[in-house]
């Protein structure tokens, strides 16, 4: 990967502030090239400028357009990473300090990404994601079933090989950050412990495939997990080794881990099954009733739809206790809540 590209991401995850910025702040046209130019210019003084709100007034008419590209999707999760106060800079030096081994993975994330219920980096951080799904890289031809969205300007794709690396690396960060965001909704900080762990305090609710169905927060955390563990093989040429190895320290620990808790959601795994292969200390409650033959042939590996917000919708004909996408994204939130070493306790 070129230095250059490496620096330009590195710009944007910063927002703006390497940047050199030479908008003027005049309205532009956003159906025409030079109106298109402007307004990106005009992005990045304001993301410089730490006014995320103008930046994500000026960016959502040019990413709505058939003026949109690559560069403006992933300025456009800038701007919405902007607003959840998403800082590339007291990310790396979090990570240098804290670990994301075990169940520390949770607590770090809610630890570095603070957010209370009445502010809007919830949904900024979805947005966001969102938004770094969308850059395909041009050579692709995406399959319809692996698209976002069927139709309009921002299709994307839900399998990272098909996107660009610096959107899957960005992605990796900002995803960490909205699993932090969500989960302050549902922990705190540990007052009486001396190395300031940060607890939960109630458990993640969305536990069955009808709760993922009808909640797209649910789904939207459960993806987040997953397009987190699917980019860290990205991110280290962004990284000081210090902050790749606490990165890597996590894929390590999760490899295949999060992968069998989708399975065991599907299947709806009762605690002490006698299998090997579906054994687990508790029960995965998620009201799915794939047979394991079913649910090993689909959810053996976390389904594609799921890296987005919206792959857990029920789909025709087919009831919410199969729906592979809700089911296995409920497991998710079982493991989380219930694994005594790796989950969030």
């Amino acid at each position: 990967m070129g230095v250059l590209r490496i620096r330009y991401l590195l710009c944007i995850l910063s927002f703006g502030s390497l940047c050199i910025s030479i908008g003027c702040g005049t309205r532009y046209d956003v159906t025409s090239g030079t109106g298109k130019q402007g307004i990106i210019d005009d992005v990045n003084t304001a993301l410089t400028q730490g006014d995320c709100g103008r930046a994500v007034n000026l960016i959502e008419p040019l990413y709505q357009s058939a003026q949109t590209d690559n560069q403006v999707r992933v300025l456009r999760s800038a701007a919405q990473a902007c607003a959840t106060g998403f800082n590339f800079f007291t990310v790396m030096d979090g990570l240098t300090t804290n670990s994301l081994v075990g169940n520390l993975l949770w607590q770090t994330a809610t630890k570095l990404f603070p957010s209370v219920s009445t502010d809007n980096k919830l949904a900024a951080g979805w947005l966001a994601i969102e938004s770094l799904l969308m850059p395909v890289n041009p050579k692709i031809n995406v399959p319809f079933e692996n698209k976002v969205y069927a139709t309009g300007f921002n299709t994307g794709s839900v399998n990272i090989s098909d996107r660009t690396a610096d959107a899957n690396a960005y992605l990796t960060f900002i995803s960490l950050a909205s699993i932090g965001i969500m989960n302050n909704r549902f922990g705190k900080l540990d007052s009486e412990d001396w190395n300031g762990a940060y607890i939960k305090t109630q458990d993640l609710p969305w536990q069955t495939a009808t709760s993922m169905a009808s909640d797209t927060n649910g789904c939207a955390y459960a993806s987040s997990v997953m397009n987190f563990f699917d980019g860290l093989q990205w991110v280290l040429p962004y990284v000081s080794v210090s902050a790749g190895a606490t990165l890597q320290s996590a894929a390590t620990t999760f490899a295949g881990i999060i992968d069998r808790a989708c399975m065991l959601g599907c299947a709806g795994i009762a605690a002490g099954d006698p299998s090997p292969t579906w054994f687990s200390t508790f029960s995965y409650n998620t009201g799915c009733t794939l047979s394991k033959t079913d649910a090993q042939a689909l959810c053996s590996k976390c389904p594609l739809r799921m890296r987005s917000r919206l792959g857990c919708q029920n789909q025709p004909n087919v009831p919410t206790a199969n729906n592979p996408e809700a089911c296995a994204a409920a497991g998710i939130i079982q493991f989380i809540n219930q694994d005594p070493i790796l989950g969030w306790n």
